[in-house]
């Protein structure tokens, strides 16, 4: 299974999705791992095992597999949010919403190859042989902040999208961002954790350990920098929306 963002299609409905994860079943092994850990844990009922996940980024769906395509939601007010646009910039307006373009581009981009690099440091301890309990633990810490902080960078990075697509960016909506870009950076130094307490082990070299925390450490400094990227945003965007209404005001029929 494939989730992504819808881009375009064509006659032949071949779909084209970005930002693309693909979804797997679990495998025989993987069930038995989880099972073995319900037993060990003393757990009893159903054996929950998620799905696999890895990150593909752009993806060509041939149409002769689509078999149905539905609207998720409806634009509102769409003919009221044209007729709010349809003004006629000065040109520092056009200038600055240029440079606001740029920047949100640049953060899409910081978010994106953040998801990347999670799914592949988070595909690393599949090669590990965990027949300790030391290792069975660190990886699965390590899984679980990786895929802790590619949804938080997800989130980050439909939100990043939705600013360049919708006409409004309520106030709330910078609360949610500052808040899941402290969890994904908090995740990442997480993983550092993790990755530290195995070297203080003495953990096999052959676990790549090194490559993992140099890895890890390009993400928290790359999520790290997007505090003041968001912040440089706000700012933006509140200034080409207060310009936005006041161009508007003192033009009622442009």
């Amino acid at each position: 299974m494939f989730v992504g963002q819808m881009k375009c299609t064509d006659n032949e409905r071949n779909i084209i999705l970005a930002m693309t994860h693909e979804y797997r079943q679990p495998t025989e092994s993987d069930v038995e791992i989880a099972m073995a850990r319900y037993e060990k844990e003393g757990q009893t009922g159903n054996v929950k095992v998620d799905m696999k996940k890895r990150f593909v980024g752009l993806v060509v769906v041939p149409g002769q597999y689509i078999t149905k395509i539905e609207l998720e939601s409806y634009v509102q007010d769409t003919k009221d949010s044209q007729a709010n646009m349809e003004t006629n910039p000065t040109a520092a307006q056009h200038d600055r919403e240029k440079k606001l373009l740029r920047k949100l581009m640049k953060a899409r981009i910081a978010c994106g190859n953040s998801i990347q690099e999670l799914e592949t440091l988070d595909g690393f301890t599949d090669e590990w042989d965990a027949t300790t309990e030391v290792l069975e633990n660190a990886a699965l810490d390590i899984h679980l902040q990786c895929e802790y902080a590619c949804k938080e960078s997800s989130a980050l990075h439909q939100i990043l999208t939705g600013l360049l697509t919708e006409q409004s960016a309520p106030g709330w909506m910078w609360t949610e961002v500052e808040l899941r870009q402290e969890n994904a950076v908090a995740a990442a130094r997480e993983i550092i954790k993790v990755i530290d307490g195995l070297f203080a082990a003495g953990a096999n070299p052959e676990l790549m350990l090194k490559e993992m925390k140099r890895r890890t450490q390009h993400i928290t400094t790359k999520l790290e920098g997007l505090a003041e990227t968001f912040a440089d945003l706000e700012t933006e965007v509140q200034a080409c929306i207060a310009e936005a209404q006041e161009h508007a005001t003192r033009n009622p029929s442009s």
